[in-house]
């Protein structure tokens, strides 16, 4: 035996995706599959399949799963059996052309409010000692945005079983994040109490572009990227 089937959860940089991965590790009888996937798909096959034209379908599908199905099995052996299995960003909006390879699975597609973006970002260089700005950050956020809807747009396969959300409304609608669960399978009543993983809480998640101390940046980024801004936010 071995898992019933898959959920994707696909981001963009700095979008969430992980967040809401943990948030529904939480549901029981689910494996959330924490490796080097998406390195393996990203550096390696992604690259070889996208100079093959996208050509010999089957061989990557054979690959990319046969990779899926080794690291699923290492960490969770027998508990897999049965379970729902959880991947976090193996494919993302980026290389979404890769969800054509994969059978019997929902993806989620996240996407969030620019300006909290732009903080985490910021917290990610700062921690890595890279120097972006405002500008820059706004043309790679626009890119990212057009590449996902390029992307999305010319899948031929599993496209109907995409679900784009935004962060903030998973966190704030209540309707939304109910709707998204059923999507997915699951039903709220099973949510436990005392979850060991959750989206990080909401002041810290969406809110703080609004105490940051460099206004003009946030003002900047919702003038530039408005049509992405969560207006409940």
């Amino acid at each position: 035996m071995s898992y019933t089937r898959k959920i994707l959860f696909a981001g963009t940089t700095s979008s969430g995706s992980s967040a809401l991965f943990d948030y529904f590790r939480c549901f029981p009888n689910t494996c959330g599959l924490v490796s080097e996937m998406p390195l393996v798909f990203r550096k390696r096959l992604y690259p070889k399949w996208k100079s093959e034209n996208f050509k010999n379908v089957d061989k990557y599908k054979h690959e990319l799963n046969k990779q899926i199905n080794l690291e699923a099995q290492k960490r969770y052996g027998n508990k897999l059996n049965g379970s729902v299995l959880l991947l976090n960003n193996v494919v993302t909006c980026l290389n979404l052309k890769g969800v054509e390879l994969l059978d019997n699975i929902k993806i989620f597609c996240i996407v969030r409010d620019p300006r909290s973006t732009w903080l985490r970002r910021k917290e990610l260089c700062k921690n890595t000692g890279i120097i972006i700005d405002v500008n820059q950050f706004i043309k790679e956020y626009q890119d990212q945005r057009d590449l996902f809807d390029k992307n999305f747009t010319n899948l031929t396969k599993n496209k109907d079983n995409i679900y784009i959300i935004r962060f903030e409304d998973f966190l704030l609608e209540e309707n939304i994040k109910l709707k998204a669960i059923k999507w997915a399978g699951f039903d709220i009543k099973d949510y436990p109490d005392h979850p060991e993983y959750a989206p990080y809480p909401k002041e810290k998640s969406i809110l703080r572009h609004k105490k940051y101390s460099r206004q003009e940046e946030i003002e900047l980024i919702k003038n530039k990227l408005g049509k992405y801004c969560h207006e409940k936010v």
